[in-house]
C-alpha cells in the first residue's frame, strides 16, 4: 500500500502537468472546505455532537417521528412541490409550443414570457402578497367587480386557501425555466418527422403524442428533477408572503428548518432535519443523475 502511494506521488511530480495540480490546488481547498465542512458540521450536530464535544444519539431523528409538526411540514412540502412543479410543466410545455410557432415577433414575445423567472422571489412574493390584500387587493376586488364573491376573501390567512394561493404566485414565477428547456428541446425534433406525419394523413394531436411528447422525454425528465429540487429548497417566496404562518400553516421543510435554527436556536433538531430533508432530496435526484450517466456514456 505504501509503495502504491509512493509510485503515485512520484508519477505525479515527474509528470509534466505538475504545474497544473499546483495551480489548482489553493481553490480545490477552498471548494473542498466549503462544500465538505458545512456538511460534516450538520451531520455531526443531527447526532448531538459538535466540534467541542458532546454525546453520540439518535434522539433527534426519533423526535421527528413523533412531532406532528415536522409530519405537517412533510405533507405540506409534498403538496407545494407536487402542485408547483407539475403545473409549471404544464404552463411551460402550452407556452413553449406556442413560442414555437414561426409568427412574427416571436423573440419580443420569448423575452415576455421569460420575465417572471427573472424576477427575484423576494420581490415577486411582495407583490403577490400584495395582490391578495383582503382589503386592498386587486384580485379581491377584480372577483367583487365581476361577481364572482360577495366577500372579500383572506387568501394568505385560511387554511384552506393560504398554501394554494403561495402555489400559484410560485408556479407564475417558475414556469419559464420549463418552458425554456422544453422550446430548446423542441427546436431539436427535426422537421421532417412533422412533415412525414403530414404525408400520411396524421392529426395535430397524433404528431404531438406520437412525435413531440416522445422526443421530448428526457428533457421533460430532467425539467422534472430538477424543479423538484429547488422546489424543496424553497424558502424566499413563502417567508416573504407569510412567513410560513398563520402559526404553521404554510410552513415547509426548508421554512420549518430555517424557524428551529434561528428561532428557536434548536441547532441539533434542525440539522437532523436537514439531513433528512437532503435524503429525501437525494432520492429524488437518482432518475436525474442516471440519465446524464447514461447520456455521458452514451456520448463515448
Amino acid at each position: 500500500m505504501k509503495q502504491k502511494v509512493k509510485d503515485i506521488i512520484t508519477h505525479i511530480l515527474e509528470s509534466k502537468d505538475i504545474i497544473a495540480y499546483i495551480l489548482i490546488l489553493p481553490a480545490s481547498m477552498v471548494l473542498l472546505f466549503v462544500l465538505f465542512y458545512p456538511i460534516l458540521s450538520t451531520i455531526l450536530l443531527s447526532f448531538g455532537i459538535d466540534f467541542s464535544g458532546g454525546i453520540f444519539t439518535f434522539n433527534y431523528y426519533l423526535r421527528l417521528f413523533t412531532d406532528n409538526e415536522f409530519w405537517s411540514t412533510i405533507i405540506n412540502t409534498i403538496k407545494f412541490v407536487s402542485f408547483s412543479v407539475s403545473f409549471q410543466l404544464v404552463l411551460g410545455l402550452i407556452v413553449a409550443l406556442l413560442l414555437n410557432k414561426p409568427v412574427k415577433g416571436i423573440v419580443f414575445f420569448r423575452v415576455i414570457a421569460l420575465l417572471p423567472w427573472t424576477i427575484p422571489r423576494v420581490v415577486v412574493g411582495s407583490n403577490w402578497r400584495w395582490m391578495y390584500n383582503s382589503t386592498f387587493g386587486i384580485i379581491n376586488y377584480t372577483l367583487l367587480k365581476l361577481g364572482l364573491v360577495s366577500e372579500n376573501i383572506l387568501w394568505l390567512s385560511t387554511k384552506s386557501t393560504a398554501l394554494y394561493s403561495i402555489i400559484i404566485a410560485n408556479i407564475w414565477r417558475g414556469f419559464p425555466f420549463p418552458m425554456l428547456f422544453i422550446l430548446a428541446g423542441l427546436q431539436m425534433i427535426p422537421k421532417s418527422l412533422y412533415e412525414a406525419a403530414s404525408i400520411d394523413g396524421a392529426s395535430d394531436w397524433s404528431k404531438f403524442f406520437y412525435i413531440t411528447l416522445p422526443n421530448l422525454k428526457k428533457t421533460i425528465i430532467v425539467v422534472l428533477m430538477l424543479s423538484t429540487i429547488w422546489e424543496f429548497r424553497q424558502i424566499d417566496l413563502i417567508m416573504t408572503m407569510t412567513g410560513g404562518g398563520p402559526g404553521t400553516l404554510t410552513d415547509v421543510l426548508a421554512t420549518s428548518i430555517y424557524k428551529q435554527y434561528f428561532h428557536f436556536f434548536q441547532f441539533n433538531y434542525a440539522s437532523a432535519m436537514a439531513i433528512t430533508m437532503s435524503a429525501m432530496m437525494l432520492i429524488v435526484s437518482i432518475p436525474y443523475v442516471r440519465i446524464i450517466l447514461s447520456s455521458y456514456e452514451g456520448g463515448q
